[in-house]
């Protein structure tokens, strides 16, 4: 069935004189039309370039975002058959490199832009299934970054979708659907954690993952595995922040069995959680490395945090063995970290409270806190950690790892550092609980 989105392919490339054209004639039509008109704001219409666009996520939950030069005004909406979101811009000048969007990810499937109608560009996003708009803003550009137009898409119901795209179409005809403003967070919430059939929450979710599990046994040990060990500390962190009782607190896996690392951070967007913690044991070709320290995904600064990224991420092989661990990287975390910036500054102070308060209780060495691209923190839209408690291949290390007094007092220091923390971000939204 034909696209009725007003944006068909030929227009995405259409010739550089057309564009010039319709530019020419809206501007003259509004010089007679509407001579009051600022003329700043007409300068404005052309000035925005978009220079890049990118999309990740899962089947669950996607995000697009378009790289600006800056902030612009807009508007968002569903279209049926086929499914697809569409983006109504100021006219943007599109830049973006060859081949973009010919390729999605998650719940897209592709996506086009181009000059819609006089002063007005439009994105079209194809999606393969139903979905519903989750959050729609424009982030100013800061910390040489640019201005990021952002558009969260959930999995919804065929009926769901019908139902917000009559009420979208409804404001619309009526003239209440005109263009948000750059700052203005936009959505319909139905996509949001507690509408999915679950009861609002009424405590902070934290979801704890012990790594590895099943046939991917981890790092080996003196008799031992670290999938051993870090289910063994799991249980205990959790039965730690149970026991504060101000909390709901969820396991990906509570025995011995493998569960995917796409699925580990999927199972925490489900539950809503506010916090997501993966436990670890680190290894080395150096039995002299030491030491505790604790990740938050961000471009890799040393080869070090390469390495352990690599070591990590090498769990896919067991999912799917035609996944080549290396590509799931560099390469792919500037995608990553497009899709979960706002989270980043909090997982960073995490992960700080997690080293500062083991480094006060344990004589352990702190490593400090590190980033680097682990694919079991893809998707993890919340703040989100990788702890590694120790070197399972240093003897002294080992031994402690394998000493059930030693995994209480790490499990205690792990909780304390994650309560701490919760309290102070959860004050606005958690009165009760932050005042423990």
């Amino acid at each position: 069935m034909a696209k009725n989105d007003g944006l068909g392919v030929s227009r995405v490339f259409m010739r550089a004189y057309s564009t010039r054209l319709w530019s020419i004639l809206f501007l003259a039509v509004a010089a007679l039309s509407m001579p009051g008109r600022d003329a700043g704001a007409a300068n404005r219409a052309t000035s925005t370039v978009a220079k890049d666009a990118h999309v990740g996520g899962d089947l669950t939950r996607t995000r697009f975002v378009a790289d600006l030069s800056e902030t612009v005004d807009f508007r968002v909406f569903l279209l049926a058959d086929p499914y697809r979101i569409i983006v109504d811009l100021p006219e943007v000048k599109f830049l973006m490199p060859s081949g973009v969007g010919g390729k999605g990810k998650g719940l897209v499937s592709a996506f086009r832009y181009g000059l819609f109608a006089p002063g007005k560009s439009r994105i079209v996003i194809d999606v393969v299934e139903p979905v519903l708009i989750d959050k729609a803003f424009v982030r100013a550009a800061e910390n040489g970054q640019p201005a990021r137009l952002v558009i969260d898409l959930v999995r919804t119901s065929p009926e769901e979708f019908e139902k917000q795209r009559k009420k979208q179409t409804a404001l619309r005809a009526i003239g209440t659907g005109n263009f948000q403003t750059s700052t203005e967070e936009i959505g319909d919430g139905k996509g949001r954690s507690d509408s999915a059939g679950r009861p609002k929450k009424t405590k902070p979710v934290i979801v704890i993952d012990p790594g590895h599990g099943g046939p991917d046994i981890g790092a080996p040990g003196d008799g031992f595995y670290e999938k051993d060990v870090v289910l063994s500390v799991s249980l205990q962190l959790r039965k730690a922040l149970e026991a504060a009782g101000d909390y709901e607190v969820h396991m990906t896996r509570t025995k011995d069995v493998f569960i995917p690392l796409g699925e580990r951070v999927a199972f925490s967007r489900r539950k809503g959680a506010n916090l997501f913690v993966s436990i670890h044991a680190n290894s080395a070709e150096s039995h002299a490395a030491e030491g505790f320290e604790t990740y938050f995904l961000s471009a890799a600064k040393t080869e070090d945090a390469r390495r352990v990224a690599r070591m990590e991420n090498s769990a896919v092989r067991y999912e799917n063995p035609s996944i080549d661990p290396e590509s799931l990287g560099e390469l792919n975390f500037i995608l990553w970290d497009l899709a979960q910036n706002e989270y980043l500054r909090e997982s960073s102070t995490l992960a700080e409270s997690v080293q500062e308060e083991i480094d006060r209780r344990l004589a352990l060495r702190s490593r400090g806190v590190k980033q680097a691209g682990f694919f079991v923190l893809n998707g993890a839209f919340m703040p989100a950690i990788l702890f590694e408690m120790a070197f399972i291949s240093n003897p002294k290390e080992e031994s402690l790892l394998d000493d059930p007094a030693f995994q209480t007092r790490i499990a205690d220091a792990l909780a304390e550092s994650l309560l701490a923390h919760l309290d102070r971000y959860s004050r606005k939204v958690y009165p009760a609980t932050a005042a423990r």
